[in-house]
């Protein structure tokens, strides 16, 4: 029995997917450019997958794939509400400094709500997102950790909403400014205005 090859060609075909969507948008991904720069016959993705509509979403879940990690980790920790935005905004950051065409997800957003195939899982990301940074502030709001000058809801799109900007900013930029950096930062003088 022979080890599973890592990164399977699925894998692989998800990374060209994404790389492509990053490059050219999503009208210039097809399954003839991703056999393209796999060196495949177009013929051969269908081993893998049904058809263009499924490598979008696979490569929406591969978007969010650190996303069950990083929510464990926080709410088995013992950390404040700050430490928990802060350490949510500083993995994601790294993922997308490390990975920038990732962020071609993020920007298309809007898109992917668009598109039958992709519109649940795209929306079940944004959601879940959404729904964590509520439980952590409804979570330090019990705890007297944060005050009352906005409403569990409200922050929450404040800060959500300042993540997903900023990484948009950021690729609208040329990724030329310290992602990482900006975002901690941010998420610190917020935290202070709302304790």
């Amino acid at each position: 029995m022979s080890a599973k090859q890592f990164p399977s060609r699925k894998d692989k075909i998800i990374v060209s997917a994404i790389d492509i969507v990053n490059e050219l948008g999503l009208q210039g991904l097809s399954t003839k450019e991703i056999a393209v720069r796999q060196g495949i016959a177009e013929s051969a993705l269908y081993r893998h997958f049904k058809n263009k509509d499924e490598i979008l979403v696979e490569a929406l879940r591969y978007y969010a794939k650190f996303d069950p990690m990083i929510n464990t980790t926080i709410r088995r920790s013992n950390f404040s509400l700050k430490e928990s935005l802060l350490f949510f905004a500083k993995v994601h950051a790294e993922y997308y400094e490390n990975y920038p065409a990732i962020t071609a997800v993020t920007y298309y957003y809007t898109c992917f709500l668009n598109n039958p195939a992709t519109a649940k899982v795209s929306r079940d990301i944004y959601d879940s997102r959404r729904h964590f940074f509520k439980e952590l502030i409804e979570k330090a709001r019990l705890s007297g950790e944060v005050g009352d000058a906005f409403t569990s809801a409200e922050l929450t799109e404040v800060l959500y909403g300042y993540f997903t900007f900023t990484v948009i900013r950021w690729r609208l930029n040329h990724y030329n400014f310290p992602l990482k950096e900006q975002m901690l930062s941010m998420f610190e003088k917020i935290f202070v205005r709302c304790s």
